[in-house]
């Protein structure tokens, strides 16, 4: 018997009762996911090339923050207009655009000859990843069942260790062979960056589709008619007079009565685990390379291993996010971050090697598995369709200003009060996170699919 759909808010219910499954496989989450391994790759290729880059160009303090904050606000601006547009256009046609920034702009920022072409290519790079991170969460939230949204989501920070350890593994490798590469070393490794962003945008043209809940929301009946064909749906119509939904994409609602709480954590958790990962885990090579008396080829392979417990606590959060939540997930990683810091603040001076590696990798780990995954997906899953690109764009923009602010963060302090006092300063950004956590209880994951239905309310 065919089954006729009047309303769009019909769909929705077919997908939240799972009469229409949508499945979502790790190869599509990974291929999805493909830009927060770039992102990843591309900012710990700087991370790498910071020492060669400030003799190279005679860089001061604030150029090396400046430098390596331009992505970010490439970023920000990306995040901010592209998300009004992955709402009003599609999440799928968002994905086919933003990565050739990244192609271009990896290979332009490898063949820089002076530093304001730098600047211009790693902010072309930026652009591309702030409009492909949001989308890219967006569409994995899409295609995910309720019981599986949180952690779908979730696993874009274990990508994002996987991008940081493989991005120093090839860095370490070309340092083995420092008299072939030599100074620039930088530039092999940012210009590598291209050929996956190329391999992803190949493969998401050929498997990647449109979000079923966009579809739902903004297509023609036609155009969900062919997708529910498409997916073996054969006796289910759709009414040729089907309404429109149409406030789609208005950035004023994250800040109405219903959404202003949820903005207001989603953007403290993504600031502050945005400032403290640029201000430290960014720096790690330079904070490694002084512990290690500047042997350069020692402070990546640290680097390299300390990142590795990044893969398992974003793995671990990942598998625990339905059961544990959210916010949560975000107070387990905040405490222990807190004392981290504050404990290398005031007796990092005195420790052995091995005790500042052991901590510097449970900052990764308790980062990884707590605030550091959480700001972005309480971003993406705390609003319902019709602006969940905007909210996710909106909580990019903030994740970038945390990182503008954590790049200028540790060299200027390094350099007025030095690098132990500068961490003791630094510990007071989870603290802060922390309070604001406590105080404000929402957890989109425990609310389960009502969020979702809010697109029909225009109140």
């Amino acid at each position: 018997m065919t089954k006729i759909i009047n309303s769009r808010r019909e769909l929705f219910e077919l997908i939240n009762r799972g009469d229409i499954k949508t499945k979502l496989g790790l190869a599509t989450i990974a291929l999805a996911l493909g830009g927060t391994f770039l992102d990843a790759y591309d900012f710990g290729s700087i991370g790498i090339g910071v020492i060669q880059l400030t003799k190279a160009f005679h860089l001061t303090p604030f150029l090396v923050g400046t430098m390596t904050a331009a992505m970010a606000f490439g970023a920000l601006v990306g995040a901010l207009y592209g998300g009004r547009l992955i709402d009003r256009i599609g999440r799928y046609e968002m994905f086919l655009i933003d990565l050739t920034l990244f192609v271009i702009g990896a290979i332009g920022a490898a063949l820089s000859v002076n530093y304001p072409m730098l600047l211009f290519f790693r902010f072309l790079i930026g652009l591309g990843v702030g409009i492909d991170f949001p989308v890219a969460l967006s569409l994995i939230a899409e295609y995910s069942t309720l019981k599986s949204k949180g952690k779908n989501v979730n696993l874009w920070q274990a990508m994002w260790y996987i991008a940081t350890v493989t991005v120093y593994a090839v860095g370490f490798l070309m340092y083995l062979y420092y008299s072939y590469f030599g100074v620039n070393i930088w530039r092999w490794v940012v210009g590598l960056g291209a050929v996956p962003a190329a391999i992803i945008i190949v493969l998401r043209f050929r498997y990647l589709g449109e979000s079923p809940l966009w579809l739902f929301a903004r297509g023609s009946p036609k155009d969900i008619e062919e997708f529910l064909k498409k997916n073996g749906y054969t006796d289910i119509t759709v009414n040729k007079t089907l309404e429109n939904i149409v406030s789609f994409g208005e950035f004023k609602k994250l800040f109405q009565k219903r959404y202003r709480k949820r903005t207001a954590l989603a953007t403290t958790i993504a600031m502050e685990q945005s400032f403290e990962y640029y201000a430290v885990a960014f720096y790690l090579p330079v904070i490694l390379s002084i512990i290690f008396a500047g042997n350069a080829l020692l402070a990546v392979l640290g680097t390299a291993l300390v990142n590795v417990a990044g893969i398992v606590g974003g793995t671990w959060q990942a598998i625990y996010t339905q059961k544990i939540g959210l916010r949560r997930l975000a107070i387990i990683g905040l405490i222990p971050v807190f004392i981290i810091l504050l404990t290398l603040g005031l007796v990092g001076k005195y420790l052995s090697i091995a005790v500042t590696g052991i901590l510097l990798a449970l900052f990764i780990f308790f980062h990884s598995a707590g605030q550091g995954s959480q700001g972005m997906t309480m971003g993406t899953l705390s609003y319902p369709p019709n602006i969940r690109g905007v909210g996710a764009g909106f909580t990019q923009g903030m994740i970038r200003v945390g990182s503008i602010l954590g790049f200028y963060a540790l060299p200027l302090l390094k350099a007025s009060v030095g690098l132990y006092n500068a961490l003791l300063y630094l510990s007071i950004a989870p603290l802060i996170a922390l309070i604001v956590t406590l105080l404000i209880k929402w957890d989109p994951v425990l609310a389960g699919g009502s969020i979702d239905m809010e697109t029909f309310d225009e109140t």
